[in-house]
């Protein structure tokens, strides 16, 4: 009930705010001298007070414009096209008639001064936004930017998604910035900053060279920057200390120009925001080897759905996002640079440096299938885990003359871990009774470093079109851990025990070389031959020593104790023909893979050989249908090959009743992958619709083969099984709603699809998961005043087993969350947010109501200070909740989590002189509003 009336008191706001708004019309006709009708021109609505951009739209083909449901008030008529001289009136009637536009002189000494920027221009398939059209709050980051454009969605974890699609790479001024990581830009760059926001599909660096799209695309967005953000030093500093012994520190020093680029970013606190993000987790290579906390959002709840290995070098991995469950201590630093040391020759490069410190509680409940019926398992663990970790950069790029480049990009990294895991494990048979009782204490320490080089050196002939590229390409990786393995296991059923006492120490070294060549060969003018060759070879050794501890002595264990050395090696080559046209552009090809593996295992003195020939087609499409509008269709094949830990041969007991062994006779996956994307975006209108459909067929697919003994101790090994599908689809529009100004409606419907294959005890169980998830959002911002937004989503997952399907899986995920900011004055503003989930399924029913507020006082000149008091968790209910649907178990694990605190927080925006002056965008919280 209580939920019942608090939407509809959000409903009856809604209402009120719309009907004090009274509304009228305005339309007009644009004609020149002699009354000639000028379509394309853009007309313009600005507020009287400060020029801010109300409302945008361009006349129509009869030179007609209209903006309808205006608040009753006056606003300056801007006109501009390419033309036609600036045209600027006050206006307050809603009939302006026909107005005369005159004709730019052809005088080459006449000054010329520029219109209104539109907000939203498409250039081909780069959509660009002017970043003044969207006001935010003094001090936003440009995360806060980016959820204001139409199309653009920033996850609760701070992922980007463009289109349905995740931003993969954010460029500043065309530079790169902190590598891959999107999120280093959205966090840390300043909103007041940004003069353009663009967001395109980046070609491959190969197509950039060569000239020739081979179709492949990276969804990418370049920050261009103001000229007043170029001349000198901005950034931020903020410090926060609250309850609990709480504290939060930030710092981002930036410094812009034309051929020089360089930021230092820094952050150190105890409220579990990770310095870093998943990109940069797997570039540090952790070594720990099991076990560990989740890296799900505070406050997050996931499910998911996976067939096959789900971690990093046996680090489970939960990708709900950048601020980790637990309770995390971390500080962080990092540099960027960029310099263009001459006209020939320009470096770019980062370092980063992570620590962090968490400790996880977590309660884990399996319910795993059996042909035979199926048994539970409950698990309580604490984790501990420490880990410092360095990452470096550095990229050259040299032109040697006009027609000979060379690129050379390096990146290497450092981590030490420490790692301690305690749990209790209890697993009741078919009756409920117990059947096993598991107590074990790991330990662990260890490091890890790795080093990537490529070189690459590129040459264009006379012939336009005609390119030469080849890459050298060498890494590094090397890993060592030794640790203690402590635990007392029960077997109720035939009332024995067993304990294990163990030194662990495993080293992996992998080493691995290869070149790549590329030639294209004009054919025509629009018509292009590639030809490409690849060898690559990696080369990988393991050693793993177990010794047995019984008193003080040490006892070799010869069944855990392995070495396993092998050789991957590759050759690769095809051709492609390309067609590059004025709407379409097609790619298609084939390349033909001989690959060989090499295994040896020195302590039993046997070996392994195999080899596998495989032909790789593909087929691009990309249609352009108009300026706005592109379809596109991707088919291509892959070979994945197995990793090292699925190929070696080496039992991993660190938990007793859990045993891994790897298989060194798996063959690689071979992939059919189909795509098709749809986008339209409507410049004038503001909405937007884009669809995706993606399907993979993997035939040799890499999944697990387990066998449970009467004592239901599991031990698992990687198999190949027949084949496996994937497939997902999902669409998605946005658009305003006109009766409503100020209000924009976005709704989103996505489908997928898994089907695996799993073996139990040498049955073959198949798995079918259908998951639908439905997501609508409005938004609402009057003026510079109030702004809110409202959404939902609900996700179903449906998970059917073929040997047990009296188990089969049905539950819902229910999200709404509501955020709402109101700029009481110029200096004082609130805010609040709730995010409120439901999880039912199975006789399983948890809501879950998370309620953050603050309270912002701005300070000093131009509001470059910030006094921001923060309440975390307000009902104190936060908990991390994963429930997620296996090939083979369903299982939900609790984990205990920061919550209810309270934070004050003093932030100071560092402005250059020249961006204090001028527009000033904003100094006040400003909005704009849509048609």
């Amino acid at each position: 009930m209580k939920n019942r009336y608090l939407l509809l008191f959000l409903l009856t706001m809604i209402s009120g705010w719309a009907a004090a708004q009274t509304p009228w019309n305005l339309k007009g006709k644009l004609a020149d001298s002699s009354g000639i009708a000028i379509p394309n021109a853009s007309v313009m609505l600005l507020d009287t007070k400060d020029s801010t951009l109300i409302e945008f739209s361009t006349s129509g083909t009869n030179g007609e414009f209209s903006f309808k449901k205006l608040p009753l008030h006056a606003y300056i008529l801007r006109i501009t096209h390419l033309s036609f001289s600036e045209y600027e009136a006050l206006v307050n009637k809603p009939d302006l008639g026909t107005i005369r536009l005159k004709a730019k002189g052809k005088d080459l000494n006449e000054v010329i001064v520029k219109g209104e920027k539109a907000p939203v221009t498409m250039r081909h398939d780069t959509v660009e936004f002017n970043a003044d059209s969207f006001k935010t709050r003094p001090n936003a980051t440009v995360e806060e930017l980016l959820k204001r454009l139409p199309g653009v969605e920033v996850e609760s974890d701070g992922t980007v998604k463009a289109h349905g699609k995740e931003v993969q790479r954010i460029l500043v001024d065309g530079k790169e910035f902190f590598g891959t990581d999107p999120k280093m830009a959205t966090k840390n760059l300043a909103a007041e900053a940004i003069k353009a926001v663009q967001l395109f599909d980046r070609k491959s660096e190969q197509s950039r060279f060569s000239g020739v799209d081979d179709g492949t695309r990276e969804k990418t967005i370049n920050l261009e920057l103001k000229e007043d953000f170029k001349k000198g030093i901005f950034g931020t500093g903020s410090a926060g200390y609250g309850s609990q012994h709480r504290y939060a520190g930030r710092l981002n020093l930036n410094r812009f120009a034309k051929d020089q680029q360089f930021s230092l970013v820094g952050t150190l606190n105890n409220i579990n925001q990770q310095g870093f993000t998943m990109n940069d987790y797997f570039n540090f290579s952790s070594i720990n080897s099991s076990g560990g906390g989740g890296m799900s959002g505070g406050g997050t709840r996931t499910t998911s759905v996976q067939v096959g290995s789900g971690s990093i070098n046996g680090v489970p991995v939960n990708m709900g996002g950048q601020t980790s469950s637990g309770f995390v201590n971390s500080g962080s630093g990092g540099l960027n640079f960029y310099q263009q040391l001459s006209k020939k020759t320009k470096i770019d490069g980062n370092y980063l440096i992570n620590n962090t410190n968490s400790t996880v509680d977590k309660d884990l409940d399996k319910e795993n299938y059996l042909e035979s019926g199926n048994y539970k398992s409950l698990q309580n663990s604490n984790t501990t885990n420490k880990n410092l970790n360095h990452r470096l950069s550095f990229n050259l790029e040299h032109q040697l003359d006009s027609v000979n480049t060379i690129r050379w990009t390096n990146t290497a990294s450092l981590t030490n871990s420490n790692f301690q895991t305690s749990s209790l494990t209890q697993t009741y048979g078919t009756g409920g009774n117990l059947r096993n009782e598991g107590n074990r204490i790991n330990q662990y320490a260890g490091d890890a470093y790795s080093l990537n080089s490529n070189f690459a050196l590129r040459h264009r002939f006379a012939k336009k079109g005609r390119t030469l590229t080849a890459n050298l390409i060498f890494g590094l990786n090397n890993d060592q851990r030794s640790g203690v393995i402590n635990a007392l296991n029960q077997y109720f059923d035939t009332n024995t025990a067993d304990t294990t006492l163990q030194n662990d120490s495993q080293k992996n070294g992998k080493i691995n070389y290869g070149l790549t060549t590329f030639y294209t060969e004009p054919l025509s003018k629009r018509s292009f031959l590639e030809a490409n060759y690849s060898y690559q070879k990696n080369l990988n050794n393991t050693n793993r020593e177990v010794y047995d501890i019984k008193g003080e002595r040490s006892t070799l264990n010869n069944q855990l104790s392995n070495t396993y050395d092998n050789q991957y090696y590759y050759h690769r080559g095809g051709l492609s023909y390309r067609y590059v046209g004025n709407q379409i552009n097609i790619s298609t090809g084939l390349n033909v893979q001989e690959a060989t593996l090499v295994g040896r295992f020195p302590r039993t003195e046997t070996s392994l050989n195999h080899s596998f020939g495989n032909l790789l087609p593909n087929l691009r499409i990309r249609y352009d249908l108009a300026n706005s509008r592109n379809l596109n269709f991707n088919y291509e094949t892959s070979v994945n090959q197995p990793s090292l830990t699925q190929l070696q041969p080496i039992i991993n007991n660190t938990d007793p009743l859990n045993i891994t062994i790897g298989n060194p006779n798996l063959r690689p996956e071979y992939n059919h992958s189909f795509s098709l994307n749809y986008f339209s975006f409507n410049t004038t209108r503001f909405r937007n619709f884009f669809g995706n459909a993606f399907l993979t067929y993997t035939t040799n697919k890499i999944s697990s083969s387990q066998s449970v003994n009467e004592q239901l101790v599991t031990t698992t090994q990687s198999v190949n099984v027949p084949n496996a599908i994937q497939g997902n689809t999902f669409i998605g529009f946005g658009s305003p709603i006109q009766r409503i100004k100020g209000m924009r409606v976005n709704a989103n419907l996505g489908v997928t699809y898994n089907r695996g294959i799993s073996i139990i005890n040498n049955a073959e169980n198949r798995t079918n998961t259908v998951a639908t998830t439905l997501g609508t959002r409005l938004d609402y911002r009057n003026d510079t005043k109030f702004d809110v937004n409202a959404g939902a989503n609900l996700s179903l997952n449906q998970t059917q087993y073929s040997l047990q399907s009296a188990m089969n899986q049905n539950y819902l995920t229910q999200r709404y969350t509501l955020d709402a900011n109101w700029n009481l004055t110029q200096t004082w503003s609130i805010g609040s947010s709730v995010n409120y989930q439901v999880l039912t399924g199975n006789n399983y029913n948890q809501k879950i109501p998370i309620w953050n507020a603050s309270i912002t006082k701005y300070i000093l000149k131009n509001n470059v200070g910030e006094i921001k008091l923060s309440a975390i968790d307000l009902l104190n209910r936060n908990v991390v909740i994963n429930r997620s649907a296996q090939v083979n178990y369903y299982q939900e694990e609790r984990v205990t989590s920061l919550a209810r605190y309270f934070l004050l927080t003093f932030t100071y925006s560092l402005r250059n002189k020249a961006g204090m002056g001028g527009n000033n965008r904003r100094n006040g919280p400003q909005m704009i509003r849509f048609n």
